[in-house]
């Protein structure tokens, strides 16, 4: 899902399916370096193209600290757009045997 502006790692560790595998908590860090920042997030994506965070921190990539985050966000549950990294992170969780 890393493309020339941002890098998408998964924590494969984390990976844990509920809900008869329809739904899946990941722990996700995006590295922006344009940004000099990378960022933690515990996501939810469920098998219908929905996802969403349930936490994350952001920090820079030169002092290492932590520069915002949030516990137990609700913002409710968006698309996956197609084409995009959400998507990427979708497919691979959905679409692999694990």
């Amino acid at each position: 899902g890393s493309n020339d502006q941002v890098g998408v790692f998964y924590d494969k560790n984390t990976i844990q399916y509920f809900d008869d595998g329809n739904i899946c908590d990941v722990w996700i860090m995006t590295v922006e370096p344009s940004k000099g920042t990378y960022t933690i997030g515990h996501e939810r994506y469920k098998i219908n193209r929905k996802w969403t965070v349930i936490s994350f921190s952001e920090h820079s990539m030169k002092t290492k600290k932590q520069l915002k985050s949030a516990e137990a966000v609700d913002i409710g549950y968006f698309d996956v757009r197609p084409e995009s990294v959400g998507e990427s992170i979708y497919l691979y969780l959905f679409t692999r045997n694990h």
